[in-house]
């Protein structure tokens, strides 16, 4: 009756719906724990990586990429270059994001502030205070993402979209109104759930590469265009 015809209003404009079954103290309840989670994520730092962190990183991708991480020399080895970027997710006050994502991929996994070089106990599931990473190789006018990683206990909150946005943010600075500036990246053709992250980020898909994975699966190629081309 009279909740239905104000919930069709309401859905017509745009507004939240609240089901008929719902209390308003249920909705409040729900609004609290969103900006409670909100006000969560700004206590924590986005920073460029430090090689002290190496020992964190490494745990944070095995325990995302599984069998496909990667080797802690070639880890180390991206502070060598001058093209790599590494930015991690670091939880200052060591109490964790909130209530309990990101994707993963090789070749499509980046950028921030300043922080302790030490390293912090605390954080779910980890032992440490680094609850994402994102590592991206720059061009003249692209920026390439090459891992991004949320460790599992820590997924659905808002830390991998964090990081993205702080690298199209960053790469964005770096492409200095160049025409077709871009990032890209790489993922693997099952991997939907990353898929999905990257699309809403504003990636497309822009074609496929044949047999990309060392088990011969294929490779999903993404790019978002920073500048629209002449």
């Amino acid at each position: 009756g009279t909740d239905n015809a104000i919930n069709a209003r309401m859905a017509s404009t745009g507004r939240v719906v609240v089901p008929s079954c719902c209390s308003v103290g249920a909705v409040w309840t729900t609004r609290r724990a969103a900006r409670a989670r909100a006000r969560s994520l700004r206590r924590h730092a986005i920073r460029p990586a430090l090689e002290t962190d190496l020992t964190q990183i490494m745990r944070l991708e095995k325990a995302c990429f599984g069998t496909t991480a990667w080797d802690e020399n070639d880890v180390r080895s991206q502070f060598r270059h001058d093209f790599a970027r590494i930015t991690v997710f670091d939880d200052a006050d060591g109490c964790g994001v909130g209530s309990a994502g990101a994707a993963g991929s090789r070749g499509g996994a980046a950028a921030g502030t300043s922080g302790s070089t030490s390293a912090r106990s605390g954080g779910a599931g980890l032992g440490t205070g680094l609850y994402g990473y994102l590592l991206s190789w720059t061009t003249r006018n692209e920026v390439q993402l090459m891992r991004l990683g949320v460790h599992p206990d820590q997924q659905h909150k808002g830390i991998g979209s964090r990081l993205m946005s702080d690298l199209l943010e960053y790469a964005a600075l770096c492409s200095e109104g160049q025409e077709g500036a871009k990032v890209t990246l790489e993922v693997r053709k099952s991997n939907e759930r990353a898929l999905n992250f990257y699309l809403l980020h504003g990636f497309t898909q822009v074609a496929t590469r044949r047999n990309y994975y060392p088990d011969s699966e294929d490779a999903i190629l993404m790019d978002r265009l920073l500048l629209p081309q002449t």
